[in-house]
């Protein structure tokens, strides 16, 4: 997971990463404005029958509408926590793509949704399951989808897998004791 930043595979993997977390906001952002444009709002159609429904909503909170109304906040929060990753991800120059890819979905979920707090006000859900157990659901968005999914990729990652993250977490508690 720890590679030497002038390394040229740490280079070209990051590079990767940039890209892959570039085209999937530019996608989330696409499908947005197609559920907008075309998808009358409280509207909704079956997408594939027994599984998906598309019902355009404007959420004005998080997930499943907590915080309600408390924008300036979850812009504040979700730049914090998204600066953060980056941070993380040079400071610690990850480099496995596994955990490059599982941020690069997170990241972008994150990057996403908050472009619609920005610019918008709120963020567009559209992604109704319609099949069970989550028939009734909460309304979701692609970015959503990203988000929760890279953060159980990483948490399967950390809890069933090599000790990569905790040679992560040393490295960084030690430069810090050094520091201090």
């Amino acid at each position: 997971m720890l590679k030497n930043s002038n390394n040229p595979i740490y280079k070209k993997r990051i590079m990767i990463f940039t890209l892959c977390s570039v085209f999937l906001v530019l996608f989330d952002q696409f499908l947005k404005f197609l559920i907008e444009q075309n998808i009358d709002l409280f509207n909704s159609f079956i997408l594939i029958p027994k599984i998906l429904k598309i019902t355009h909503l404007k959420n004005y909170g998080a997930a499943f509408g907590i915080l309600f109304n408390m924008r300036l906040f979850l812009i504040f929060i979700t730049a914090l926590v998204l600066a953060m990753f980056i941070w993380l991800i040079l400071k610690l120059k990850i480099s496995k793509f596994y955990y490059l890819f599982s941020f690069s979905m997170l990241l972008s979920g994150g990057v996403g949704n908050l472009i619609d707090r920005i610019f918008k006000g709120y963020v567009t859900d559209y992604c109704d399951l319609i099949f069970w157990p989550f028939e009734g659901f909460a309304v979701f968005n692609f970015a959503d989808f990203l988000t929760t999914t890279g953060c159980v990729m990483l948490f399967l990652k950390i809890l069933f897998s090599d000790d990569d993250f905790n040679k992560l977490l040393n490295r960084l508690f030690e430069k810090n004791r050094k520091k201090g």
